[in-house]
């Protein structure tokens, strides 16, 4: 399909459409994904450990299915103690 200036604009391996009126033809979307490259960069399971602020964790605690549950877990106890702290040098939690 040509664009408003007259060229021919393709969005992956489909037609790109721009126009004031509707197609008369049937449409049919589909996504690909464009601009990937490699595979990713290497775990940095040490920044994890450092960020979840648990230094005893193992590359297979870092790694294993229910990661979301054991960091999730303690951070009721840790709210409390917060803010016990808090309301211990006279701030509203």
């Amino acid at each position: 399909m040509p664009n408003e200036a007259g060229n021919q604009v393709k969005l992956g391996h489909s037609d790109w459409l721009d126009s004031d009126e509707a197609p008369v033809e049937t449409l049919t979307v589909s996504w690909e994904p464009i601009w990937i490259i490699g595979e990713g960069k290497a775990r940095e399971l040490d920044h994890a450990r450092s960020s979840a602020v648990w230094p005893e964790a193992t590359d297979e605690d870092l790694t294993s299915p229910g990661l979301k549950e054991h960091l999730t877990a303690p951070l009721p106890k840790l709210m409390e103690e917060f803010r016990s702290a808090i309301e211990s040098l006279g701030f509203t939690y």
